[in-house]
């Protein structure tokens, strides 16, 4: 059956929103700093691969998402970024055990931060040691436990996805959204910026924070599917919000894509008005909140333009696709990943 190409429109994404696009002085070193820490490890390891084919983009990332830091938290969410990625990269290839397997690994880097982990061990998991001594430094004891938490619920969610995979098994989109949430890594990527705040439990607890920062999450998570599905439909891969929906409401590819775009707009307009509903708790902890939220909304903003402006999704058409908001759709099994067999 010969493949016809079909032309799909992405819905439109933050046109109203109040955060504009910045970019980190910073950037440049930290590009050169952030290849230089990757060429360390096996270039042949899938993940690996694909960073230095995205161009090392996880610093652009990382520049965009926190256009005001400190050169040093910069490097610990630039690094960060690239071990979710490998990570995740790593993943699209492996069953269920194989995900748990490297899962154990990353794990014992944790409990042994101090101790390099043996080379017979997946690359990835000396990696995220390496960032994890680095973050180590940014943040105090008792906020490290809150990271720990979150890295390890998107460990786990990966290991979901994989046996997924392994059953061929879509979820509904309830039961989709609750994986991806921890898939998508978001809060731990957050915690960096939560360790300069140093915000009691009591106000990142409150329920106007704990709704903003789940607005925000699902709109990193609608963007990142929505950019990423092309590439994730032509490598066989069904762990995309646009993929559930078609197969939930039995929708076209272009339905789904602008019922997803509505849910959107929805959701931003949710964020928006639940800026409306934070208390006040005295001029110390009310500016920190100010930054908290302005934190959200950069990143938010700097995921959306990184989506374009990184080669990961589109390659070098990513600004064309972000104006025309078109793009054509890829044959199936035409990029590297799990459907294809490649390693």
């Amino acid at each position: 059956m010969s493949f016809e190409p079909q032309t799909i429109r992405l819905p439109k994404m933050l046109d109203n929103w109040p955060w504009p696009r910045r970019l980190n002085p910073g950037y440049d070193q930290l590009r050169q700093d952030s290849v230089n820490w990757v060429k360390q490890f096996n270039p042949e390891n899938l993940g690996i691969k694909k960073v230095f084919k995205g161009g090392n983009s996880e610093a652009l990332l990382a520049a965009l998402v926190l256009p005001t830091a400190d050169a040093e938290t910069l490097r610990v969410e630039s690094d960060f970024l690239t071990s979710v990625i490998v990570t995740d990269d790593s993943g699209d290839t492996e069953s269920a055990d194989e995900a748990q397997a490297i899962v154990d690994s990353i794990n014992e880097g944790f409990a042994n931060p101090h101790v390099k982990v043996s080379r017979d061990r997946p690359v990835i998991a000396e990696l995220t040691r390496q960032f994890w001594l680095k973050a180590m430094k940014l943040s105090t004891p008792s906020q490290r436990p809150r990271f720990l938490r979150l890295y390890g619920d998107f460990l786990n969610a990966v290991v979901i996805e994989a046996a997924d995979r392994d059953d061929d098994k879509i979820r509904d989109f309830d039961e989709y959204l609750a994986v991806r949430r921890n898939t998508i890594a978001f809060k731990a990527a957050f915690w960096i910026n939560e360790c300069s705040l140093n915000l009691p439990n009591y106000v990142l607890n409150h329920p106007s924070l704990v709704s903003l920062m789940d607005y925000a999450t699902d709109l990193v998570i609608i963007t990142n599917d929505v950019v990423s599905y092309n590439k994730e439909q032509a490598q066989g891969s069904v762990h995309n919000m646009v993929a559930v929906v078609m197969n939930q409401y039995d929708l076209s590819i272009q339905d789904a894509m602008d019922w997803v775009g509505r849910l959107f707009e929805d959701i931003v307009q949710k964020f928006l008005k639940g800026l409306e509903e934070v208390p006040s708790w005295g001029t110390d902890i009310d500016n920190r909140v100010e930054q908290y939220i302005e934190g959200l909304g950069n990143w938010v903003r700097g995921h959306e333009v990184w989506s374009f402006e990184s080669p990961r999704y589109f390659g070098n058409s990513g600004l064309e696709a972000r104006r025309t908001r078109t793009v054509q759709l890829l044959p199936p099994r035409s990029v590297m990943g799990r459907s294809d067999g490649t390693r």
